[in-house]
């Protein structure tokens, strides 16, 4: 019980407009381990290209982009060369290159975080931001960071079809060249307290909150008329980028992230039926108690576009699903709970060739373990459960139902321990050990 209460008073006291009904689980997240960026994950440079210098003088590299010790590092520095620009289709000289990840997924609604060390120098421009398509100009910049007056401006921007709405923070120096944790709370449209804020280290610095007609004002300004933005609803990626804000900085610099996490509710209850899916504009993600792709419908993962499924009982793929070579696609079953139980995954490889897959159906598998340091009897039961294990000491037993709700809960005093569940329907239930800092699993059944 420790664990879930210390979850929901996290978002509790963040997310103070967001409805608490449903269970958040994390459906991203990256700690920039190892040597490598994972582009399965990530664009390493701008999605679609970089300006020519007249507009913009710095130009993405991906040589500017690196993983070390654990924290991802992004560098602006002097370039002062020639570079052929493919979008551009020519050959640009550029006075500063710069490093930028862009995520290959798309997100709609959640909370996003990230902690980052930004550098302190005031000729810089970082940021940490959502972007959707051109199209409709969905926009969330968390934060752009740079100098104003002596002070270091933060800025959150809500954007969408040509209009936006910001606040301005400022803050001295110590701000800068210390980790920080940035937290985005982008809520659903159609609730009726609908919000998108932002703290630093649990602290809220910007809060916008969507009016009778779907638009949003920012309450540390007050609701002005003027200045309100339509709520953005389409799916976006994740940004993070060091870029120039003024001539001549003292380079070069770096920006270090060392994790961002995307955390979604898990929709436990509902049959979701994805048909004519566009992972252009859509949340690449979705939950459902049962997931099916829909019948005689296009479902298509194209190249670098990613499809998850997130079920807690069970995923269909019918006619008409396909990956793409270059796509991703990720199943999975994940019972609703606050406890991560059991998961099953399923990775389809699209390197060599495409995946076309007629009917394939993922349920959630019986647990069965080996470890021989507990004994659990009768069972079937019909009023106690009969625990014997050889370690107490920090071990608890837990019982959960069908949907993941947790009904018993018990911690070991003794080496052989009767557990009363007389007040316990009788049914199929899942049993947790916890030993030795591990969990162990069996379905248990009350007659």
């Amino acid at each position: 019980m420790l664990v879930k209460i210390r979850i929901l008073l996290l978002i509790s006291f963040m997310l103070d407009c967001f409805s608490l009904v449903g269970q958040w689980i994390v459906v991203f997240e990256d700690h920039f381990n190892g040597n490598t960026l994972n582009t399965a994950y990530w664009y390493n440079k701008r999605k679609w290209g970089d300006f020519p210098p007249n507009v913009e003088p710095v130009i993405y590299l991906t040589e500017n982009v690196f993983l070390q010790n654990g924290y991802l590092h992004l560098i602006l520095k002097n370039d002062n060369r020639w570079h052929y620009v493919p979008n551009l289709n020519t050959i640009h000289f550029y006075p500063y290159s710069g490093g930028m990840i862009w995520s290959k997924k798309y997100f709609r609604y959640g909370i996003f975080e990230a902690k980052i060390k930004l550098p302190n120098e005031k000729k810089l421009w970082s940021a940490f931001w959502l972007y959707g398509s051109a199209t409709y100009g969905d926009e969330i910049d968390i934060f752009e960071q740079y100098w104003t007056n002596k002070k270091v401006n933060l800025k959150s921007t809500i954007h969408h079809s040509g209009e936006q709405i910001s606040d301005n923070n400022k803050y001295n120096t110590s701000f800068l060249d210390n980790w920080h944790t940035y937290t985005l709370s982008w809520d659903d449209k159609n609730l009726n307290n609908a919000c998108i804020k932002v703290h630093i280290d649990g602290n809220k610095v910007s809060d916008f909150k969507k009016n009778n007609n779907d638009r949003l004002y920012n309450t540390y300004l007050g609701n002005i008329v003027g200045e309100t933005v339509d709520y953005p609803e389409k799916g976006q990626n994740i940004i993070f980028n060091l870029f120039l804000h003024d001539n001549t900085p003292s380079l070069p610099q770096t920006m270090l992230v060392d994790y961002i996490k995307v955390w979604q509710k898990q929709n436990c209850n509902d049959i979701v039926t994805i048909c004519n899916y566009d992972a252009k504009f859509d949340n690449n993600i979705f939950t459902g108690r049962i997931i099916k792709s829909g019948d005689n419908c296009n479902v298509i993962v194209n190249e670098n576009e990613h499809l998850d499924l997130l079920a807690t009982k069970e995923i269909h793929l019918k006619p008409g699903f396909s990956v793409k070579k270059g796509g991703y696609f990720l199943g999975k079953i994940i019972p609703c709970s606050s406890y991560k139980l059991d998961e099953e995954n399923v990775y389809i490889d699209t390197t060599d060739e495409n995946i076309n897959i007629d009917t394939n159906i993922i349920k959630f598998k019986e647990i069965y373990n080996n470890y021989v340091g507990y004994r659990i009897f009768p069972n079937p039961f019909s009023e106690h459960l009969n625990i014997s294990l050889k370690q107490i000491e920090n071990s608890y037993f837990v019982i959960y139902d069908i949907l993941g709700n947790i009904k018993h809960y018990e911690k070991f005093y003794n080496n052989n321990q009767e557990i009363n569940l007389i007040n316990l329907e009788n049914g199929v239930y899942l049993s947790k050990l916890f030993i030795n800092q591990k969990s162990y699993y069996e379905k248990v059944i009350k007659i």
